[in-house]
């Protein structure tokens, strides 16, 4: 497999095993400090289990989330949430 993401060396074997066996989890939550990774690491995952080319962050079967910088404040808005909701019924219904 081809991993654009630097280390993470056990992370990456446990998950190409995960998915040799077909054995991943319906969902993963990546957690540590900012800006070793994680956001990458977790593309490349996608790449990987979609038998896609390369990361593309137009592709339909992928939906991002992340928190919005307005007046100065950092959140994830109920808004996005619930776009994440219908993504997610409409992806499982069809």
């Amino acid at each position: 497999m081809t991993w654009r993401t630097i280390g993470f060396d056990n992370q990456k074997k446990t998950f190409e095993d995960l998915i040799k066996q077909g054995a991943l989890s319906h969902a993963y939550i990546f957690q540590g400090p900012k800006h070793i990774g994680k956001k990458m690491f977790a593309q490349d995952l996608f790449v990987q289990v979609n038998g896609r080319e390369k990361f593309d962050s137009t592709d339909p079967d992928l939906f991002n989330i992340a928190p919005r910088v307005t007046e100065g404040d950092t959140k994830i808005y109920i808004e996005d949430i619930r776009d994440l909701k219908t993504f997610l019924y409409f992806s499982y219904s069809t």
